[in-house]
């Protein structure tokens, strides 16, 4: 009998463990925790909790009506090989058969870069594959914290590929990261483009039932981080979508 206590007090131990661990956030595995390793074998994950995090100020009252806008002429323009891509798989694709159906403010936080070092590493490994800002203070990062890349002993960039993505921006001027957005296999941000120094455009695919695919685009305001998103104004039920293989097409995931 002088058990009990002890048996209550370890499953209620066990109890508030899972509790906080369901609280964990899967949203920052981070890639420089990966690139200090110096094993390929141990790929560090980092699950901080969300009221840990560095969340940035934003205006969620900011008007989110519908737009009539398009960008038609600028995703023809900026992203055409993504527009071949979907052409090419999908005949009913079309530029001008994206609508605007949903506007909202993301929830963005930061996080610091890293010191020279990992910084020096990162931008050797992923600089290629960035998209700077006209203005060259910003960059987007669509494939780091999917496609965790690195050096073999040849000294060859190999990679390792994961379901979950992220959008972020790399802001040169105050050393951050900053997390727009993240999906686990629901989507995959695939291509992007700014429109000037305070606004993307990021293109990406979406499923609701986790088997079929649809292509999305979205124009991020970079300053009230107000979101437009633009869906085909048709199903396309995809059920293979490979084209961030295009963007890594010289590089050997493992």
């Amino acid at each position: 009998m002088r058990y009990i206590p002890i048996i209550i007090f370890i499953l209620i131990l066990f109890s508030c463990k899972s509790r906080t661990e369901k609280q964990i956030e899967t949203w920052e595995r981070r890639v420089n925790e990966y690139l200090h390793n110096d094993s390929l074998d141990k790929i560090a994950q980092s699950k901080p909790n969300e009221t840990e995090l560095d969340f940035i100020t934003v205006d969620t009252n900011i008007n989110k009506s519908l737009i009539e806008q398009d960008f038609n002429i600028d995703l023809k323009n900026r992203l055409t090989p993504w527009i071949r891509y979907y052409k090419k798989i999908a005949p009913d694709f079309k530029i001008s058969g994206f609508k605007n159906y949903e506007n909202k403010v993301l929830r963005p936080y930061q996080v610091i870069i890293g010191d020279s070092a990992f910084k020096k590493r990162f931008f050797d490994l992923y600089n290629p594959y960035l998209k700077y800002s006209p203005d060259s203070s910003k960059a987007v990062d669509l494939y780091s914290y999917s496609y965790v890349l690195d050096y073999n002993s040849e000294g060859k960039v190999i990679g390792f590929g994961d379901i979950d993505c992220q959008l972020a921006i790399i802001d040169l001027e105050k050393q951050k990261r900053i997390v727009l957005q993240t999906f686990g296999s629901a989507g995959q941000f695939q291509d992007s483009f700014w429109l000037n120094n305070d606004s993307i455009i990021v293109a990406w695919i979406g499923t609701s039932d986790g088997e079929f695919y649809e292509p999305f685009y979205s124009v991020i305001d970079l300053k009230t981080y107000l979101t437009h998103n633009y869906k085909l104004d048709k199903d396309l039920n995809l059920s293979e979508v490979n084209y961030v293989d295009l963007i890594f097409k010289n590089i050997e995931f493992e």
